[in-house]
């Protein structure tokens, strides 16, 4: 074989491994893009024992929300998607809903408390309490939520035993439950603790809209 036959093989052999290499490392034409696969959410299990629940318990998409009252954000999810989700997933048993109250923004923690004193009475009368504190929220650096003001509005719950709920109000010892909340909070959220922050099935619904939602419902429902 004579060089130039030599020199021009080592060419094609050359031109013929960067091509090889080219679609070995480099993404594929467009026209393969379907084929790829689309990543796996992995849901994480949340614990809620003893938490108020919505809806029935066996229903198959279990929403969990983490709150705090004293927070903007909250009430506004609470009055604007919330109702939505009540409507076309709980009322229709396709869903429960449990709610999770924390108190990391100052001086919610004693809102917090009047919630769990309602929940200890009934999850109807949580919910109840929790709407009505959120109609009437201060602003988050105010001290609105003050035991006078939450006596005041627990009188707008129906079929709560006042005197019940001011001893537990009134009890320091119940402050540990919300400590409780908070740290678990904190925790599934690997120490960076936000609300309103919402699961479906174990997965975050982030953005948090209605549009998200309902994909989260999709992927976690097949």
């Amino acid at each position: 074989m004579s060089v130039k036959k030599v020199v021009k093989f080592v060419i094609v052999l050359i031109v013929i491994i960067l091509i090889v290499l080219f679609y070995l490392y480099h993404d594929k034409p467009q026209w393969f893009s379907h084929l790829k696969s689309q990543p796996e959410v992995t849901p994480i299990v949340l614990n809620t024992t003893g938490q108020p629940m919505q809806g029935k318990p066996n229903s198959p998409i279990k929403i969990v929300a983490f709150e705090d009252l004293k927070c903007a954000n909250c009430k506004r999810f609470d009055q604007s998607l919330l109702p939505w989700i009540r409507d076309n997933y709980i009322v229709t048993h396709k869903a429960n809903y449990t709610m999770i109250v924390v108190a990391f923004l100052p001086d919610s923690t004693q809102a917090a408390v009047g919630a769990y004193c309602a929940g200890q009475q009934s999850s109807p009368a949580f919910y109840q309490y929790v709407d009505t504190l959120y109609n009437n929220q201060g602003d988050e650096t105010s001290n609105w939520a003050n035991m006078a003001k939450l006596l005041q509005l627990a009188q707008q719950v129906d079929n709560l035993d006042q005197d019940a709920f001011m001893t537990c109000l009134t009890d320091s010892n119940n402050v540990s439950h919300i400590v409780d909340n908070t740290n678990y909070a904190s925790d599934v959220m690997n120490g960076e603790l936000a609300t309103p922050t919402l699961y479906v099935n174990g997965v975050l619904v982030r953005p948090l809209s209605k549009d998200q939602f309902k994909k989260i419902v999709a992927q976690t429902s097949k």
